[in-house]
């Protein structure tokens, strides 16, 4: 910040110079050529402008009160400049709070991740390298979309992230969540075959589903579809997913014992990240 009080008050000290140097001359030469004294002369010229004189004391006046001034503004600069190295520590805090925070938070992601994917790739599923499984939660913005919050399968081209929303009418998916809140689909069919797609069709339509887009990454010939209710509620919030390239390989009824089993633990941990996926994978659904 520029002290503008300063500036004059030395530009005062100037003038004031100036002034005390000309009237050192004015008055003798006054004295002189009047035949008067200096003093009566210095009297005389007071308050009149238009000599020396009276702007001695108006300039001294003056320079006090800039000093004055000055000093209140060095304070409030003073002041201001501790303000900002305040602020700033204070944002350099909460960044690093924040910082911390979302580390914490990312940690506790990952652990509800690694904790849904020991319970539900035990081996009396018969989950194994040919299968995935994905939960998908009901968006809390848009209840038409369900939103991708949970994928594993031990084939990483298959693990790869895909759409980040799927509508809830579509698909075994939407069957599931549209009807009894269970759905089952296998066939020993090649997933491009005009035999695999009308049956898939059969059974979507079956429960008013739509029929889901045919280049998928995963050619999967079965699938095990169950919706997920809140804990708190009993209120369905999505649908986990098992599917399986291979036929036969996924043991249904030991999933939807496990399922039924653990409905309280899992319910909680598909809350909680749900919550936290919203958070750190944030993305418009409008």
């Amino acid at each position: 910040m520029r002290d503008n009080y300063f500036l004059l008050s030395q530009a005062t000290t100037f003038i004031f110079s100036v002034i005390l140097a000309y009237s050192s001359w004015w008055l003798p030469w006054k004295a002189n050529i009047t035949s008067t004294r200096i003093l009566d002369i210095a009297k005389s010229s007071l308050l009149d402008f238009a000599t020396p004189i009276p702007w001695i004391p108006a300039l001294s006046i003056l320079y006090i009160l800039l000093l004055i001034k000055s000093e209140k503004f060095s304070k409030k600069a003073s002041d201001c400049e501790q303000a900002h190295v305040d602020l700033t520590r204070i944002s350099e805090k909460f960044s690093q709070e924040s910082e911390d925070h979302r580390y914490t938070r990312e940690n506790y992601y990952k652990s509800v991740q690694a904790s849904l994917k020991y319970m539900l790739t035990q081996n009396i599923t018969g989950f194994d390298d040919d299968c995935r499984v994905s939960i998908f939660k009901i968006d809390s913005e848009n209840h038409s979309l369900f939103r991708n919050i949970f994928r594993y399968a031990p084939q990483q081209r298959y693990n790869a992230a895909g759409r980040d929303t799927l509508p809830a009418s579509e698909g075994l998916i939407g069957l599931a969540w549209q009807t009894t809140g269970t759905a089952h689909f296998s066939s020993e069919h090649s997933c491009d075959s005009e035999e695999f797609k009308n049956a898939l069709a059969i059974k979507l339509d079956g429960g008013g589903a739509s029929t889901p887009p045919s280049s998928l990454r995963m050619q999967s010939k079965e699938f095990f579809v169950k919706s997920l209710s809140d804990h708190d509620d009993d209120v369905r919030v999505g649908v986990i997913v098992f599917e399986c390239t291979n036929v036969g390989k996924l043991r249904t009824v030991a999933i939807e014992k496990l399922l039924t089993d653990e409905a309280l633990t899992i319910s909680r941990l598909v809350k909680y990240l749900g919550v936290l996926d919203e958070v750190l994978n944030p993305y418009d659904t409008r």
